[in-house]
């Protein structure tokens, strides 16, 4: 049972941030007021994809998140210049204390690219000064969910 809690706290946090946020997808402003109402603009492919899942700082923290991508970098810092600390596989849980505003980064064929980071403090249960001598790590925020 304390096992699923963590999955059950994500589904409500992330149910919680759907319906705080009001639907954030941009509009198009009408062509004209003269417009008809009726007539509704074509929808473009962009409008059309998948909503981005990139955390925002209003997302409640701390969380657990999971790798989604085999090869996480965790870093010293939220750049992809920052020292490569480790690597996660995927399915791994790391507990993310705070998201910021690093570096972009790019995606292969896994993952959203952004320049969101989360500065961790847990992986896989284990605090990341046992693991690896430092207070924190960060790694790429569009690698996990």
């Amino acid at each position: 049972m304390l096992r699923r809690l963590p999955a059950v706290t994500l589904v409500l946090v992330g149910v919680m941030s759907l319906a705080a946020c009001g639907g954030s997808s941009p509009t198009e402003p009408p062509a004209s007021p003269s417009s008809a109402p009726s007539a509704s603009p074509a929808v473009s492919p962009q409008a059309s994809s998948q909503p981005s899942t990139a955390p925002t700082p209003a997302d409640a923290l701390p969380k657990t998140v999971v790798a989604m991508c085999n090869g996480v970098a965790l870093r010293t810092s939220a750049s992809t210049s920052g020292n490569l600390v480790a690597r996660v596989s995927t399915g791994v849980n790391v507990r993310a204390v705070e998201i910021v505003t690093g570096d972009s980064y790019t995606t292969g064929s896994c993952g959203t690219a952004g320049d969101t980071w989360y500065r961790i403090r847990r992986v896989g249960g284990k605090t990341v000064k046992s693991l690896y001598g430092v207070t924190d790590v960060y790694a790429a925020a569009g690698f996990f969910q």
